[in-house]
């Protein structure tokens, strides 16, 4: 069942990546795409819970406050506080799955993203494990996506929207060279040589704190592949506009995810590589739009390579 859910979103998505924007309204289709996804989270939702959503499920019902659950609280206390208020643990999740998407439809309004690129990230793999399994992360990464596309035009919201993105899950906060890219070149510049910096220290001190409950995914190879994609963009002369910001998305996130492989177990450095490609999608679809002149075939590649490792890969039991 939850296979023809995602098939059907690839299928959307491979729909749409014809034009840039297929529905001249782009209010209707964001509108559109929130009541599809409300459909689909409740579908979702209703079908299974796999084991880790069953752990945030019980964890919606106790009360105790641990400093496990106080150094990110926006999931642990948050569903707390929605199960409160609907007493169904669906329910709880359903509006928190509405509420991240929301602000993944906005960053990427702001980032002049194609229609398709919201439909098909829907069925990214790294989306996919995030919300059936990773899902503090997920929430996280949606969070830290939000952040980027505000970051040139209010710090302040961006610098709020990042500190929810750190208290939903602390990993997060590796990533602020990244999130903070779209800053005045010195800012940038200094948050670049901060990170470089402090990264590999945070590592070592936090390798112990990391989970080393796996998804079962080798990430190793969609991962270069992406990455190598989104860097040949941003080199390229027709790519000034975004060049700056890219690079350094590309070349901190490789940075980083190559210092979690040396320093964490295989789970942690996984699941810093799944950030890492959900906060770099903007990046690969914008290189597919300035650089690719047979736009359909590129954006149709992406939707479908994108979820092809939930088939190849030994996760599929996330959604079949």
């Amino acid at each position: 069942m939850e296979l023809a859910l995602y098939a059907t979103v690839v299928f959307a998505a491979i729909t749409f990546s014809f034009r840039t924007s297929p529905t001249s309204s782009q209010t209707t289709f964001e509108i559109t795409i929130l009541a599809g996804f409300f459909i689909f989270s409740m579908a979702i939702r209703l079908i299974d819970f796999d084991a880790d959503i069953r752990t945030y499920a019980r964890r919606m019902e106790e009360a105790e406050l641990t400093f496990y659950y106080i150094r990110e609280p926006v999931v642990w206390i948050g569903h707390r506080v929605l199960f409160a208020l609907t007493h169904s643990h669906v329910m709880t999740f359903v509006i928190s799955d509405m509420l991240c998407l929301s602000l993944v439809i906005r960053a990427f309004r702001r980032l002049d993203m194609p229609q398709y690129a919201i439909i098909a990230f829907i069925a990214f793999f790294p989306f996919v494990l995030g919300m059936q399994n990773v899902y503090r992360q997920w929430v996280s990464s949606c969070l830290a996506i939000y952040a980027l596309s505000v970051a040139d035009r209010n710090l302040g919201r961006a610098l709020f929207a990042f500190l929810l993105a750190m208290l939903s899950h602390n990993a997060a906060a590796l990533f602020f060279p990244v999130v903070f890219s779209r800053l005045s070149p010195t800012l940038r510049a200094a948050s670049l040589l901060l990170g470089t910096i402090l990264i590999p220290i945070a590592l070592v001190l936090g390798a112990d704190t990391k989970s080393a409950t796996t998804t079962g995914l080798n990430l190793e190879h969609a991962y270069l592949v992406l990455v190598c994609l989104t860097l040949v963009g941003t080199l390229s002369p027709r790519t000034l506009t975004w060049k700056p910001w890219s690079l350094v998305a590309c070349v901190f996130s490789i940075y980083v995810v190559a210092w979690s492989t040396v320093t964490l177990s295989s789970a942690g450095s996984e699941r810093i590589a799944l950030f890492a490609l959900m906060i770099l999608y903007p990046s690969i679809v914008l290189f597919i739009e300035d650089n690719i002149v047979d736009k359909f075939m590129a954006r149709a590649a992406l939707t479908v390579f994108g979820f092809l490792p939930m088939l190849i890969f030994g996760v599929r039991v996330f959604i079949i």
